[in-house]
């Protein structure tokens, strides 16, 4: 609010000290009264207005009397702390002055070259009479110090005056010209105020009446009534109540007025700046910070206290914020796995736009609220973008979701070695698989001596069963994404086996050549067959329904030690025996050979007759004479002795023990003595 000095008209400031005629000064006035400010609005700023031509007029008077030259100056509004531009014209050409209002009672005068000097403004009723003091009759040659014609504003109320002739009446009129007109205060001396309500051109006059009733000459002076400036909104309807975004340029706001030299703004936001040229306003620029700003546009210069407001509200730009755990915007997931919420918390906008999100991921603004969930259907690195919508400034967030596929194990050695059949104690083929994803593998199932080692993406099975049976196995990849599993079997067969079934002994038996054999048999499991080694000839080995069966006739003697051998199933697995093939015994002549027909007399020892035996433990004997016997011993048949009979004999030697019913025959003929008559004699 400005404050104002009621007018007091009138009267005249005095002006004390000095200034040396041969120095250029610049000098400072500081008024201010005492009296309470007029209130704000257009009645106040034309008793403002009046107020400062009078002081104007009352400072012109006094650098008359005291200073002697021209003093002219620029009149304008009264209004706190502005200034007026004073020029005094003299012989030197002092330089400019300049007055200034301010709320002490004090005149300060100040030579701007080190020369400065105070002075004390009495009250108003002690300023006229040092007026009237110093003036010296000033009163005789005018009431106010100015002659000729007068501009004032629109609602001025300016105060007119003539010199005083004793005894006079004045009669005050305004003759209009191009519409200028006023309101005269009533009265009819030779002092009047105008309010001058009605702009354009007048000419007031005042007629004097002397006292014998003589009627003057109309004096008059050209009264110009300047209207009030105007400010009128020229920029589309709207522009002066705007909303924009920070740092986005503003619409220009533009006034068109009258009657201004200039205007000057407050309240504009930073970056927005007001300007005045050729009776245009002009605000623009770009605004650099945010809020409610109230602007208020004053013009200068001219009449009247003329302002326009408007309203820019420039909105901050958006923001967005990752409320949801740090490291969520850069989350890695597995495939089919539910995602951890991604939330960001915004200002400004008004929703939100997804870009980048792998299927069965999507993104949601609610309440100032991002949200992005899901299920990732697929498998990649999803470099995502959260761009905001409405409010301002293109404002985006970005984030990546790496969704892992899940595990994969495939069969990399030979196929089928995933199935595969072996036998106890026998290597097994390797198995391998190649994985992706994973960073280990369990095994289960694995037969006892086989083993799984998972390394660099391969998980390999290996070792050698130690027990048989059928195994199913199972691989399960660890880490990474997934329950992936491989499974196959290993099926452990167990070694061949080969026991006797048939009586004991019977794989150690002894026979006779040319004897049929004691069938030897085998119980075997596993094999398919069998092959058979070191049979005697006539002998021979057969293989079915797992039976084993060594049977025939030998031909041939002698120790025959055999070896049956299972064929298929597993492992190198033989059953041995002895089979003895005992020869035919055998009966030879050892004696002479004809011995075994000798012709002997009775009672006469015979040759002895000798076989050689083998084979056989012993010998019967048949055919013999009485008196002839025959032994067996160590392998020597004897036949001995002296008959008693006469007779052909015909004697069998029959071996026994041993094979073969084995014999050897002779003949022996016993002769009688001869019976010889008694002795004849003669």
């Amino acid at each position: 609010m400005h404050e104002h000095i009621k007018p007091k008209p009138r009267h005249a400031l005095p002006y004390k000290g000095s200034c040396h005629s041969n120095e250029n000064a610049n000098i400072t006035w500081f008024i201010k009264s005492r009296g309470r400010p007029y209130p704000p609005g257009e009645e106040s700023d034309k008793k403002n207005n009046t107020q400062l031509k009078n002081i104007n007029s009352m400072i012109r008077y006094i650098q008359r009397k005291r200073r002697r030259g021209m003093l002219s100056y620029n009149s304008g509004r009264w209004r706190d702390d502005e200034a007026f531009k004073w020029r005094q014209q003299s012989q030197r050409m002092i330089d400019p002055h300049e007055i200034k209002i301010q709320n002490e009672n004090t005149l300060n005068f100040k030579n701007h070259n080190t020369m400065k000097t105070k002075f004390k403004i009495l009250k108003w009723t002690l300023m006229i009479l040092l007026l009237l003091a110093g003036a010296g009759g000033a009163w005789a040659q005018g009431p106010y110090p100015n002659q000729g014609a007068h501009v004032v504003c629109l609602g001025d109320v300016a105060p007119y005056g003539v010199i005083n002739t004793p005894g006079s009446s004045y009669t005050w009129s305004i003759i209009p010209l191009t519409g200028g007109n006023g309101t005269i205060a009533p009265g009819n001396t030779n002092l009047t105020s105008v309010t001058w309500n009605s702009s354009g051109t007048c000419n007031l006059q005042v007629i004097e009446t002397n006292s014998s009733g003589c009627v003057g000459v109309p004096v008059q002076i050209l009264v110009t009534v300047t209207p009030l400036n105007t400010i009128a909104l020229s920029s589309a309807a709207g522009t002066d109540g705007q909303t924009i975004c920070i740092n986005t340029p503003l619409t220009n706001i533009t006034y068109a007025t009258t009657g201004a030299t200039g205007a000057t703004f407050s309240g504009l936001p930073a970056g927005v700046t007001g300007n005045w040229l050729a009776n245009v306003v002009t605000i623009s620029g770009t605004p650099s910070v945010s809020g409610i700003f109230n602007y208020t546009v004053t013009l200068t210069g001219g009449c009247g206290n003329i302002t326009a407001n408007g309203l820019i509200t420039v909105t901050p730009a958006n923001t967005i914020t990752l409320s949801s755990i740090a490291g969520t915007d850069g989350q890695t997931v597995c495939i089919n796995t539910a995602l951890t919420n991604i939330t960001y918390a915004t200002t400004g906008a008004t929703g939100a736009t997804f870009s980048g999100l792998p299927a069965g991921v999507t993104g949601n603004w609610l309440a100032n609220v991002v949200t992005i969930n899901g299920t990732p259907t697929v498998s990649g690195t999803f470099n995502y973008t959260v761009t905001l919508t409405g409010g301002c400034a293109n404002i985006t967030s970005s984030g990546s979701i790496t969704v892992t596929p899940d595990n994969t194990v495939t069969l990399s050695s030979a196929a089928g070695t995933n199935g595969q059949t072996l036998c106890i104690n026998t290597p097994l083929t390797n198995i391998t698989y190649a994985t992706t994803g994973a960073t280990g593998a369990t095994f289960s199932g694995l037969p006892a001596g086989v083993s799984g080692n998972w390394l660099a993406n391969v998980a390999t099975i290996s070792g050698t069963p130690t027990a048989s049976g059928t195994f199913n196995y199972t691989v399960t990849l660890t880490g990474g994404c997934g329950s992936v599993t491989s499974s196959g079997s290993i099926i452990v067969t167990p070694a061949n086996t080969v026991a006797l079934s048939s009586v004991v002994g019977t794989d150690g038996q002894t026979l006779c050549i040319n004897t049929p054999l004691t069938n030897i048999t085998y119980a075997t499991t596993g094999a398919t067959g069998a092959t058979f080694s070191g049979l005697p000839a006539g002998v021979t080995g057969n293989f079915a329904a797992s039976v084993v069966t060594i049977s025939g006739t030998p031909t041939a003697s002698g120790t025959f030690n055999y070896t049956v051998t299972l064929t298929g199933g597993c492992a190198n697995i033989t059953a041995t025996g002895t089979i003895t093939v005992t020869p035919a015994n055998t009966i030879t002549l050892t004696s002479a050979a004809a011995t075994t027909g000798q012709t002997i007399c009775i009672n006469s020892p015979i040759t002895d007759i000798t076989y050689a035996t083998t084979g056989a433990t012993g010998a019967t004997f048949t055919g013999l004479p009485a008196g002839v016997t025959g032994t067996w011993a160590a392998n020597v048949v004897t036949i001995s002795g002296t008959p008693t009979v006469a007779g052909p004999f015909s004697f069998t030697v029959t071996l026994t023990g041993g094979c073969a019913n084995i014999t050897s025959t002779g003949t022996m003929t016993v002769n009688p003595l001869p019976v010889t008559s008694p002795i004849y004699h003669n």
